[in-house]
């Protein structure tokens, strides 16, 4: 088992030393499938070497539905979660190690959990993803009205103020300004603040 962490360890890092200098294969689908891949065989290979009913180790075959939730498409998913299943039952029925008898109703359960488990990754990252385009549209949307400050507006100062304060919420900041650059004096000179309209030279 000692071993098997080790090896695990080193795999680590040599992904973060692909991600950091093979930027443009790290992202591809079979290396993707790759990592997946790997965690299903760890998980497994530690099952195998240390089982006993009341093991956990079964519980770290999350990490790669999480991955294939992050990854995939639902079919994927839905692929990964049999063959992580398969896996499960295939080193839990026959232990390598151990003569202890697998608890099939235990086994059952826990198979349940990580189909709840998938369905749960998907559930939140679906959302997270809905969130976040509805956060993007809000954003383009309170941008895009900013040219149209210029025609309902008279004069540069109140079409600066109408466009620092879309820009304010549509970044979700707490404040802004936009400073002007003097070429005369070389220096910059607040014409525009949200939220406020006082000048600052």
């Amino acid at each position: 088992t000692t071993v098997l962490l080790g090896c695990y360890i080193g795999y680590i890092f040599l992904l973060e030393i692909t991600a950091r200098s093979l930027t443009k294969y790290y992202d591809r689908v079979s290396f993707r499938l790759f990592r997946v891949a790997v965690n299903i065989l760890m998980v497994s290979a530690l099952l195998s070497l240390n089982f006993d009913t009341n093991s956990s180790f079964w519980f770290f075959y999350a990490l790669p539905l999480l991955q294939s939730v992050v990854y995939f498409d639902r079919f994927a998913i839905l692929v990964v979660l049999v063959v992580i299943n398969l896996a499960y039952w295939s080193v839990s029925l026959v232990p390598l190690w151990s003569v202890t008898r697998p608890d099939n109703p235990f086994l059952l359960l826990n198979s349940l959990i990580l189909t709840l488990l998938a369905f749960l990754f998907y559930w939140l990252f679906k959302s997270a993803k809905e969130s976040r385009k509805l956060q993007h549209f809000e954003a383009l949307t309170a941008i895009q009205k900013i040219p149209f400050a210029l025609d309902t507006t008279t004069g540069l100062d109140t079409f600066l103020s109408a466009a620092i304060r879309s820009s304010v919420q549509a970044m979700e900041a707490t404040s802004g300004s936009i400073w002007l650059l003097n070429k005369k004096g070389n220096s910059l000179k607040s014409r525009a603040r949200y939220p406020g309209s006082k000048q600052i030279s």
